[in-house]
């Protein structure tokens, strides 16, 4: 049957026709040569599959935390991207990269879940060591030079730039127990 699940967590699932629709889309991102070669189109299936295996444990975890987003920080989201981009050109490139608007906006939908889900279950329990920073402040220097570093830190107050450090490194730290 048609409504047949392929991925079920919970009651969160994910159909074989939504599996379907999102193959369909994710091949409009490869050249349609390469989609004749059947190892292509096998790891193209198998990561869409993970990350959709992904979407519906985050989906599933999200409600298990009574966590949601709501249509208001989705548009207002929406609204910040489209801000860096002239009248009408940000629907345009979603028409070149053939994504639907709807498609598009369930996606940041999920993503946005995603950052709230990570900021509640493991940015809360990251801990950020004196060694963590100065070890984070020793490689900006190596690749950025300590020059421009000291007179950023002048301007902007030493408290500002270690607030921005132990945010970065918090975020870090988070996505690297994401992935386990």
């Amino acid at each position: 049957p048609s409504d047949e699940y392929l991925i079920r967590v919970g009651d969160s699932m994910m159909t074989v026709v939504d599996f379907k629709r999102a193959f369909e889309l994710a091949k409009t991102a490869y050249p349609h040569n390469a989609l004749k070669d059947p190892i292509i189109l096998k790891t193209l299936q198998f990561r869409l599959l993970s990350q959709l295996t992904e979407e519906v444990m985050l989906i599933e975890r999200a409600k298990e935390m009574n966590i949601s987003v709501s249509n208001a920080e989705v548009e207002e989201a929406i609204a910040e991207i489209k801000k860096d981009y002239p009248e009408g050109v940000f629907e345009e490139t979603l028409l070149e990269q053939a994504v639907s608007y709807p498609a598009w906006k369930k996606g940041m939908k999920i993503r946005l879940l995603k950052e709230k889900v990570i900021a509640k279950e493991l940015e809360e329990h990251v801990t950020i060591t004196a060694g963590d920073i100065s070890n984070y402040i020793e490689n900006q220097n190596k690749y950025e030079g300590s020059e421009d570093d000291s007179e950023t830190a002048l301007k902007e107050g030493a408290e500002d730039i270690n607030e921005r450090i132990i945010k970065h490194l918090r975020r870090k730290k988070s996505e690297e127990a994401y992935q386990t």
